[in-house]
């Protein structure tokens, strides 16, 4: 059973155990420090999905200006984090979908 989270917009799977999903979809600007929270609360084996990956390609020319550089932080630490593997699908506005590793 999915629960919503009023204020950050996370679904979360039995928040008594440790999560089996996460979608993300509500402050680009906090996706940084969602991607280190969602890692925590992630089971090996679970999936984080970060919506607006591509913010309308936006991120493909223009890096630095905000939520934009927030958004290539998360997708660049999900290329090189040997924690998850990571798939970038750029459907829509883009949706990042990481899988945590087995430890």
């Amino acid at each position: 059973m999915f629960k919503k989270c009023k204020c950050y917009q996370i679904k979360i799977l039995d928040k008594n155990h440790l999560t089996c999903l996460i979608i993300y979809n509500y402050v680009q600007g906090n996706y940084p420090n969602y991607y280190k929270l969602c890692l925590e609360l992630l089971r090996p084996g679970g999936i984080i999905v970060f919506d607006n990956s591509l913010y309308g390609n936006r991120i493909l020319t223009d890096l630095t200006s905000e939520p934009n550089c927030y958004i290539h932080e998360t997708n660049e630490k999900g290329a090189v984090d040997n924690r998850v593997t990571s798939l970038l699908l750029p459907i829509g506005d883009g949706c990042l979908v990481l899988r945590k590793n087995d430890e």
